[in-house]
């Protein structure tokens, strides 16, 4: 049986507003982060939340908080959200975990049920022959 994680990807610099965390932009009273951490929590897999640079604006909301994984020379998001996902991936490999779902920490509203939706056909890139 495989084994889950669940990353949130919250490293994104919202330059189409101006800049900030639209994760923490509030919806109803409540953040975009928090209404999505509600939805996700059914899955029962672990779950951290990635971000680029200082990583205790994210430290209330209770989940180990990844900084992202950046190769030498590549400025701080300069990456984009593959920095993320290699966190993700590093992380969800340390925890024995088979494969890692990874989720934009602005999209309050997906399926409570994502993960199981998903899990029968996971999707793995090519490259080369190589997965």
């Amino acid at each position: 049986m495989m084994r889950y994680a669940c990353v949130i990807l919250a490293g994104g610099a919202a330059t189409r507003m101006g800049g900030g965390d639209k994760p923490l932009l509030l919806a109803g009273g409540r953040t975009l982060l928090g209404r999505l951490l509600d939805r996700l929590a059914g899955a029962g897999v672990p779950m951290a939340i990635n971000t680029r640079g200082d990583t205790a604006r994210f430290a209330a909301f209770g989940l180990p908080v990844l900084p992202d994984d950046t190769a030498d020379g590549v400025p701080d998001g300069g990456a984009g959200p593959l920095a993320g996902v290699l966190a993700a991936m590093d992380w969800a490999a340390g925890l024995g975990c088979d494969a890692v779902l990874t989720v934009p920490g602005d999209t309050p509203f997906v399926p409570r049920d994502l993960l199981a939706a998903l899990a029968p056909a996971p999707a793995v890139a090519l490259s080369g022959g190589r997965r």
